[in-house]
């Protein structure tokens, strides 16, 4: 969940994979436009997850061009003056539930779709999160944090690489939001990589209605959606 302003310029990489079903080969986008035609086509809607999600009223969709890593203290520093050219969006769905004050959001779903001009940064964009869930066990980004961080072994067909991890979603006191969870969130998160091509999706969900692999499943079950989805000729 990690958010910035655009970055975009021409596509330099030329690489072709050939799709899981022997289909036809798989290019990364050539152009701006090609690139932009592709993160909205990937990117799940609020109806492409099971359940009764409904698009975010305040995050439905957002453009993000992400840089940054964790300092020492695995404290988040945004890096956005040195982010690599790169477009995306993340688009955000909620079931809530009535609450004492007011509808309470009872999970969350998140994808990301981004492409990065050269396959070099994507490559070291995943990389730097699988590293960081690694060594950072509480990950703080400012107003939440991420605790009992643990990664995963995931095998997914169609990409390059990818990764897994899991733990807790916790808003820190005193943040609020009708779209914050009030108590801390499970969470499950996925992120692969095809060419300069990176997909990511995380479920947040109350831990007294949803387990581990609840959300787990759910995730992994959007991920591969949208792996489907850029495997697709048009």
């Amino acid at each position: 969940m990690r958010t910035g302003p655009i970055r975009a310029a021409a596509l330099v990489l030329v690489t072709a994979f050939a799709t899981a079903c022997g289909g036809p080969e798989w290019a990364p986008p050539q152009s701006d436009q090609e690139a932009e035609a592709l993160v909205d086509r990937v990117a799940l809607q609020a109806d492409d997850w099971q359940g009764d999600f409904a698009p975010s009223e305040q995050l439905a969709e957002t453009d993000i061009a992400p840089w940054g890593r964790f300092d020492e203290d695995c404290s988040w520093v945004d890096q956005q003056d040195e982010a690599p050219g790169q477009r995306g969006i993340q688009r955000h769905a909620i079931i809530t539930t009535p609450g004492e004050d007011g509808e309470e959001v009872e999970i969350s779903a998140y994808s990301q779709v981004i492409v990065h001009d050269a396959q070099g940064t994507a490559e070291e964009w995943i990389g730097r999160g699988a590293a960081d869930a690694e060594r950072c066990t509480t990950q703080d980004f400012g107003s939440v944090r991420l605790e009992d961080v643990r990664t995963h072994t995931i095998r997914l067909g169609g990409v390059d690489e990818a990764t897994a991890e899991s733990g807790m979603f916790v808003v820190k006191p005193g943040i609020t939001g009708d779209e914050l969870p009030s108590v801390p969130h499970r969470y499950a998160h996925i992120q692969a990589r095809k060419g300069p091509v990176v997909l990511a999706v995380q479920v947040d969900g109350a831990p007294d209605r949803y387990s581990e692999d609840d959300l787990a499943n759910l995730a992994r079950d959007g991920m591969e959606r949208m792996i489907d989805r850029l495997a697709k000729s048009e």
